[in-house]
């Protein structure tokens, strides 16, 4: 009886087995739009990327990341919009959206974008935390190119 019971656990323990090799290759066959990163890219011209992207509201976007170097393309956006020049500042953009292996698997063209707001999250002296820093971008529309 004890060699019926683990011959069954043995076919059960393939089976199981199969089934998870099966679901592996069907999640490799047919990805999803994982994504990896996002880039903002202006006038052709990528000025920043980032880990994590929300929508908040229709016509505003929030991108974070954790802040390895200062973007001053960035920064120079958002001072034109803190000097008052919103109309200057207003520009055609994208989002682009790469998988694990850096390949583009979406953009999101967005109409006169501007940067609302710039900011770095609270830093600690001798902590070992990295600091975030948020862009929340506000435009006047968008679509999937």
């Amino acid at each position: 009886m004890a060699a019926r019971i683990s011959a069954l656990a043995l076919v059960a323990a393939a089976a199981l087995a199969l089934t998870a090799c099966a679901a592996a290759d069907a999640r490799a066959a047919s990805p999803g739009l994982g994504a990896a990163r996002f880039s903002i890219t202006i006038d052709g011209v990528e000025v920043a990327s980032f880990s994590q992207l929300e929508q908040v509201a229709p016509g505003r976007i929030v991108l974070q990341h954790g802040v390895t170097t200062r973007s001053s393309s960035l920064w120079a956006w958002h001072e034109a919009v803190l000097q008052g020049d919103i109309l200057a500042a207003r520009k055609s953009a994208a989002i682009v959206m790469y998988d694990p292996a850096g390949t583009p698997v979406a953009r999101y063209h967005l109409e006169l974008a501007w940067p609302s707001k710039l900011e770095i999250g609270g830093l600690k002296a001798g902590a070992n935390e990295v600091g975030i820093e948020s862009i929340t971008l506000c435009h006047e529309g968008g679509e999937i190119r």
